[in-house]
């Protein structure tokens, strides 16, 4: 049976919705320290008819953007290592104490803001729903919660100025005891799997390349190969989970309101100042 899994990407603002199932794995799974893709992944055409698998899920936002979003990221799992051999565990598997963590590809769907939202605000959180991985369901309650902060009004608009001009945003607000220490509490229960997701600055280690370069001698050219050493294997360190899901929460309540807000435009004959470009920013603030 296939388990759904994702995590919020803060440098892509974007999230990562992939799948995963038990299947029988060849011997050798990879000759060397590098990078390798996780075998228990599902691929595009595995994924496709994953819906049909689970009447309880609806998953036709997942594919619709299959085909134009379908991309990979490293994730760092749990690994066994045996006599030069790699293999990554299942998410419900226990771990042993011989355990490490190992950067794998991984291939998903990625999702915008509005369409995380509705995913996941749609998805069963019951006994029964199985299908969904843990770090899929913690960022479901997370989901509602960031419905709830919206209908206590927990937001107010912001304008900032960079290098190209000025940028309108929604800003998340927590300014009161009580939302302070549901972030706390919900960061601390944040599983470590989505705190594990790769940056795009990490580096990976890549085969070994010969760069030939070319010396002039007063009666002769010649050439020599010189071998360029890969760069080393290396996983970043977990992401702290606080910010993490203070910028997941801040993204979906910016997104569900400008949506709000194409609903209801600003009347033209509304009462602004035409000494500030106050229609300009009200009007940046309902786009992305």
């Amino acid at each position: 049976m296939a388990i759904l899994h994702g995590s919020w990407l803060p440098t892509q603002q974007r999230f990562f919705v992939w799948a995963e199932t038990w299947r029988r794995l060849e011997e050798t799974l990879t000759d060397g320290w590098e990078t390798m893709d996780h075998p228990y992944c599902l691929s595009a055409d595995e994924f496709k008819v994953l819906p049909k698998s689970d009447a309880q899920l609806d998953l036709s936002l997942l594919l619709e953007r299959l085909q134009s979003r379908w991309r990979d990221h490293v994730l760092a799992l749990p690994t066994v290592m045996e006599n030069g051999r790699i293999y990554p565990q299942l998410s419900g598997q226990s771990q042993t104490a011989d355990s490490v963590l190992y950067p794998c590809r991984v291939f998903g769907v990625m999702l915008p803001s509005s369409m995380a939202l509705k995913l996941l605000t749609g998805l069963p959180l019951g006994a029964d729903a199985s299908v969904v991985g843990s770090d899929l369901r913690y960022w479901s309650h997370m989901a509602r919660w960031s419905l709830d902060l919206m209908a206590r009004g927990k937001f107010v608009p912001t304008v900032s100025a960079d290098g190209s001009g000025a940028i309108a945003t929604w800003h998340l607000l927590l300014n009161s005891a009580v939302d302070q220490a549901r972030l706390r509490q919900f960061s601390d229960q944040m599983p470590l799997v989505c705190r594990l997701y790769q940056s795009l600055k990490t580096q990976t280690r890549k085969s070994s390349t010969t760069k030939t370069t070319k010396s002039k001698t007063a009666g002769s050219k010649t050439a020599k190969s010189k071998t360029v050493a890969p760069p080393p294997l290396a996983i970043g360190f977990p992401e702290v989970a606080s910010p993490l899901l203070q910028d997941f929460v801040a993204s979906l309540v910016a997104a569900k309101v400008r949506d709000l807000a194409q609903t209801q435009p600003l009347p033209v004959t509304a009462p602004l100042s035409k000494d500030l470009p106050l229609r300009e920013w009200v009007g940046a603030l309902t786009q992305d």
